[in-house]
Order: structure tokens, then sequence, then C-alpha cells
């Protein structure tokens, strides 16, 4: 019973810094994301703002996610799952950026940090989920 209770704990401060580190990462990388958006909609519509600064910021965000948050050793082939897991987000963010702003009459200057809200719980968890598959190699 202890050891279950022992282990359990473990995990859970384990989970409890890779989240924190995730936040961290995301923080930073959501800052220069929201930057290179709100620059972009000076010169183009949200949607391809929102697309352009995404892209720029996935290399960011997919090197500190494998660096920093997850620790694993960079390889071509670790970054190939947090690119499929950015293109997800990148699919869903958009459509819930045009929900925001079309449907809701939402700002498209405050849509995005919505995004935030609902894609970074899901994200991390696909995110942690494949970073154990790619610590065994």
């Amino acid at each position: 019973m202890k050891i279950i209770t022992v282990k359990s704990m473990l995990i859970k401060k384990l989970l409890n810094k890779q989240f924190s580190r995730f936040l961290l990462a995301g923080f930073i990388n959501a800052i220069i994301s929201y930057i290179i958006y709100y620059l972009c909609l000076m010169f183009m519509n949200y949607i391809y703002s929102y697309y352009l600064s995404l892209f720029i910021s996935v290399l960011l965000c997919a090197y500190l996610n494998v660096k920093f948050v997850f620790k694993i050793n960079v390889r071509r082939i670790t970054f190939i799952p947090f690119f499929v897991i950015f293109s997800f987000q990148a699919l869903i963010g958009g459509r819930l950026l045009k929900f925001w702003v079309e449907s809701l009459s939402i700002s498209e200057i405050i849509a995005p940090l919505l995004n935030i809200i609902f894609i970074t719980p899901i994200v991390f968890s696909l995110n942690s989920s494949i970073s154990k598959y790619f610590k065994k190699f």
C-alpha cells in the first residue's frame, strides 16, 4: 500500500515539474507568437496572421518541448511527432479563432488568448504521451 502511495506521489511530483516547465515554455512561446500575430494584423487578416505566427512559433516551441520540458535527446525523429501535434493545434486553433471572431464577435486581438486557454491542456497531454515514448531511445 505504501509503495503505491510513494509511487503515485513521485509521478505527481514529476508531472508538476514537467507541467510547470511546459507552462513556462508555453508562456514564452505564447508571448512571441502573440507579438508576431499582432504585428501581422497590420498587414493581413486575422486567420493568415494566426497561421503565420503559429508556424514561426512551432519551431521554437518544438525545440523548447524537446530540450527543456520533456528533456529528450534532439534528433530529427523526435521533432516529427511534435510537429504533428502542432499541426493538430493549428487546425483546431484556426477553427476556434474563426468561431470566436465570427460567431461570438470577440475581438481578433483577444481571440487568440482564448485559444491558449482551451488548447493548452490538450497539447500538454499529447506532448507528454509522446515524450514518454521517446525517452526510451
